[in-house]
Protein backbone atom coordinates (compact mmCIF):
# COMPACT_ATOMS: atom_id res chain seq x y z
CA UNK A 1 0.00 0.00 0.00
CA UNK A 2 1.37 3.53 -1.03
CA UNK A 3 0.63 6.48 0.44
CA UNK A 4 0.53 8.82 -1.71
CA UNK A 5 2.23 12.85 -1.39
CA UNK A 6 -0.86 13.97 -2.59
CA UNK A 7 -3.00 13.08 0.36
CA UNK A 8 -0.19 13.96 2.86
CA UNK A 9 -0.55 17.78 1.61
CA UNK A 10 -4.54 17.40 1.78
CA UNK A 11 -3.72 16.34 5.49
CA UNK A 12 -1.55 19.28 6.53
CA UNK A 13 -3.72 21.75 4.37
CA UNK A 14 -6.42 20.47 6.64
CA UNK A 15 -4.83 20.96 9.87
CA UNK A 16 -3.93 24.48 8.98
CA UNK A 17 -7.48 25.46 8.21
CA UNK A 18 -8.10 24.61 12.08
CA UNK A 19 -9.30 27.21 14.10
CA UNK A 20 -6.22 28.99 15.63
CA UNK A 21 -8.08 28.87 19.22
CA UNK A 22 -8.03 24.74 18.43
CA UNK A 23 -3.77 24.74 17.83
CA UNK A 24 -3.57 26.85 20.87
CA UNK A 25 -5.22 24.79 23.00
CA UNK A 26 -3.43 21.70 21.58
CA UNK A 27 -0.22 23.38 22.12
CA UNK A 28 -1.07 24.17 25.24
CA UNK A 29 -2.13 21.01 26.53
CA UNK A 30 1.50 19.61 25.39
CA UNK A 31 3.33 21.90 26.77
CA UNK A 32 1.49 20.96 30.46
CA UNK A 33 2.05 17.35 29.37
CA UNK A 34 5.57 17.98 29.13
CA UNK A 35 5.58 20.20 32.05
CA UNK A 36 4.26 17.27 34.35
CA UNK A 37 6.18 14.83 32.66
CA UNK A 38 9.63 16.96 33.68
CA UNK A 39 8.60 17.76 37.34
CA UNK A 40 7.01 14.81 38.38
CA UNK A 41 7.84 11.59 36.34
CA UNK A 42 11.38 12.79 34.97
CA UNK A 43 12.58 14.57 38.52
CA UNK A 44 11.65 10.66 40.25
CA UNK A 45 13.59 9.01 37.70
CA UNK A 46 16.52 11.22 37.95
CA UNK A 47 16.20 11.05 41.94
CA UNK A 48 16.19 7.54 41.61
CA UNK A 49 19.42 7.24 38.98
CA UNK A 50 21.41 9.53 41.79
CA UNK A 51 20.71 7.15 44.70
CA UNK A 52 21.59 4.44 42.45
CA UNK A 53 24.96 5.63 41.53
CA UNK A 54 26.58 5.55 44.86
CA UNK A 55 25.47 1.92 45.23
CA UNK A 56 26.48 0.96 41.83
CA UNK A 57 29.95 2.96 42.52
CA UNK A 58 30.64 1.14 45.85
CA UNK A 59 29.34 -2.59 43.94
CA UNK A 60 32.51 -2.06 41.09
CA UNK A 61 34.97 -1.11 44.09
CA UNK A 62 33.46 -4.33 45.68
CA UNK A 63 33.53 -6.28 42.43
CA UNK A 64 37.20 -4.89 42.18
CA UNK A 65 38.44 -5.57 45.14
CA UNK A 66 36.74 -9.75 44.85
CA UNK A 67 38.97 -10.19 41.33
CA UNK A 68 42.01 -9.13 43.57
CA UNK A 69 41.32 -11.44 45.95
CA UNK A 70 40.51 -13.85 44.09
CA UNK A 71 43.68 -13.74 41.90
CA UNK A 72 45.74 -13.81 44.62
CA UNK A 73 43.91 -16.78 46.04
CA UNK A 74 44.69 -18.07 42.87
CA UNK A 75 48.44 -16.81 42.38
CA UNK A 76 48.53 -18.66 45.97
CA UNK A 77 47.29 -22.06 45.70
CA UNK A 78 49.08 -22.28 42.05
CA UNK A 79 52.60 -21.43 43.72
CA UNK A 80 51.87 -24.27 46.80
CA UNK A 81 50.78 -26.67 44.81
CA UNK A 82 53.58 -26.33 43.01
CA UNK A 83 55.79 -25.91 46.02
CA UNK A 84 54.33 -29.01 47.24
CA UNK A 85 54.39 -30.91 43.84
CA UNK A 86 58.14 -29.90 43.46
CA UNK A 87 58.83 -31.44 47.20
CA UNK A 88 56.79 -34.63 46.87
CA UNK A 89 56.97 -35.44 43.06
CA UNK A 90 53.03 -34.84 42.87
CA UNK A 91 50.31 -32.27 43.36
CA UNK A 92 49.14 -32.58 47.48
CA UNK A 93 46.43 -30.68 48.99
CA UNK A 94 46.80 -29.03 52.16
CA UNK A 95 43.47 -29.48 54.08
CA UNK A 96 41.70 -26.70 56.41
CA UNK A 97 40.90 -27.13 59.83
CA UNK A 98 37.46 -28.13 59.33
CA UNK A 99 38.00 -31.21 57.06
CA UNK A 100 40.21 -32.98 59.42
CA UNK A 101 37.10 -35.32 59.98
CA UNK A 102 37.13 -35.86 56.20
CA UNK A 103 40.48 -37.01 56.25
CA UNK A 104 40.06 -39.13 59.01
CA UNK A 105 37.35 -40.81 56.75
CA UNK A 106 40.02 -41.03 54.09
CA UNK A 107 42.22 -43.03 56.21
CA UNK A 108 39.26 -45.45 57.71
CA UNK A 109 38.56 -45.57 53.65
CA UNK A 110 42.18 -47.06 52.89
CA UNK A 111 42.18 -49.04 56.04
CA UNK A 112 38.99 -51.05 54.57
CA UNK A 113 40.44 -51.17 50.94
CA UNK A 114 43.56 -53.31 52.74
CA UNK A 115 41.57 -55.12 54.68
CA UNK A 116 43.23 -54.37 57.27
CA UNK A 117 41.92 -54.39 61.12
CA UNK A 118 42.00 -51.20 62.62
CA UNK A 119 42.45 -50.93 66.03
CA UNK A 120 42.83 -47.61 67.22
CA UNK A 121 43.07 -43.65 65.06
CA UNK A 122 44.05 -40.34 67.09
CA UNK A 123 43.75 -37.28 65.79
CA UNK A 124 46.40 -35.32 67.79
CA UNK A 125 46.69 -31.46 67.44
CA UNK A 126 49.41 -29.62 69.17
CA UNK A 127 48.07 -26.99 70.94
CA UNK A 128 51.25 -25.11 71.44
CA UNK A 129 52.50 -26.07 67.74
CA UNK A 130 53.11 -23.04 66.51
CA UNK A 131 51.96 -22.02 62.94
CA UNK A 132 54.94 -23.22 60.31
CA UNK A 133 55.62 -22.13 56.00
CA UNK A 134 54.81 -25.33 53.75
CA UNK A 135 55.00 -24.22 50.04
CA UNK A 136 54.53 -20.50 50.81
CA UNK A 137 51.69 -21.10 53.00
CA UNK A 138 50.91 -20.89 57.15
CA UNK A 139 49.74 -24.11 58.15
CA UNK A 140 49.71 -25.70 61.78
CA UNK A 141 51.10 -30.07 61.81
CA UNK A 142 48.89 -32.52 63.06
CA UNK A 143 49.50 -36.00 63.71
CA UNK A 144 46.85 -38.92 63.45
CA UNK A 145 47.80 -42.16 65.14
CA UNK A 146 46.61 -45.29 64.20
CA UNK A 147 46.61 -48.97 65.18
CA UNK A 148 46.12 -51.74 62.46
CA UNK A 149 46.34 -55.22 62.50
CA UNK A 150 46.94 -56.61 59.42
CA UNK A 151 49.34 -58.49 56.71
CA UNK A 152 52.49 -57.17 56.17
CA UNK A 153 52.30 -56.38 52.24
CA UNK A 154 48.67 -54.75 52.81
CA UNK A 155 50.43 -52.78 55.83
CA UNK A 156 53.00 -51.91 52.80
CA UNK A 157 49.69 -51.03 50.68
CA UNK A 158 48.29 -48.93 53.01
CA UNK A 159 51.17 -46.83 53.70
CA UNK A 160 51.54 -46.35 49.89
CA UNK A 161 48.01 -45.35 49.48
CA UNK A 162 48.95 -42.60 52.56
CA UNK A 163 51.31 -41.16 51.05
CA UNK A 164 49.94 -41.00 47.38
CA UNK A 165 46.74 -39.63 48.62
CA UNK A 166 45.72 -36.69 46.90
CA UNK A 167 45.82 -34.95 50.12
CA UNK A 168 49.50 -33.85 52.26
CA UNK A 169 49.75 -36.99 54.58
CA UNK A 170 53.09 -38.05 55.54
CA UNK A 171 53.69 -41.44 57.24
CA UNK A 172 56.22 -40.13 60.02
CA UNK A 173 57.03 -43.28 62.11
CA UNK A 174 55.76 -47.11 61.53
CA UNK A 175 56.38 -49.60 64.23
CA UNK A 176 55.60 -53.32 63.28
CA UNK A 177 55.58 -55.78 65.77
CA UNK A 178 54.84 -59.63 64.80
CA UNK A 179 52.11 -61.59 66.81
CA UNK A 180 53.33 -64.44 68.62
CA UNK A 181 51.94 -68.02 66.90
CA UNK A 182 50.54 -65.72 64.25
CA UNK A 183 53.21 -65.09 61.59
CA UNK A 184 50.83 -63.93 58.59
CA UNK A 185 49.06 -60.81 61.14
CA UNK A 186 51.55 -58.13 62.42
CA UNK A 187 50.42 -55.21 64.84
CA UNK A 188 51.29 -51.79 63.72
CA UNK A 189 51.71 -48.42 65.25
CA UNK A 190 51.68 -45.08 62.55
CA UNK A 191 52.29 -42.09 62.98
CA UNK A 192 51.10 -39.89 59.97
CA UNK A 193 51.46 -36.52 59.73
CA UNK A 194 49.58 -34.14 58.07
CA UNK A 195 48.89 -29.56 57.95
CA UNK A 196 45.62 -27.82 58.19
CA UNK A 197 45.05 -24.35 57.11
CA UNK A 198 43.37 -22.00 59.66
Amino acid sequence: MQIKIDDILNTFRSAAGMDKKKILLIGLILCILVYLDASFILKAQLSAIAHLSPRINKLKKDIAGLDKELRSARELKDKGTAAVKKETGQAKRIIREEEIPSLLQDITNIVNKENLKMLQMKPRKDPKAKEEAVAGIGVIPVSVGIQLRGGYHALGNFVNAVENSGKLMLVESIDIMAEEGDYLHHNARIEIKTYVKR
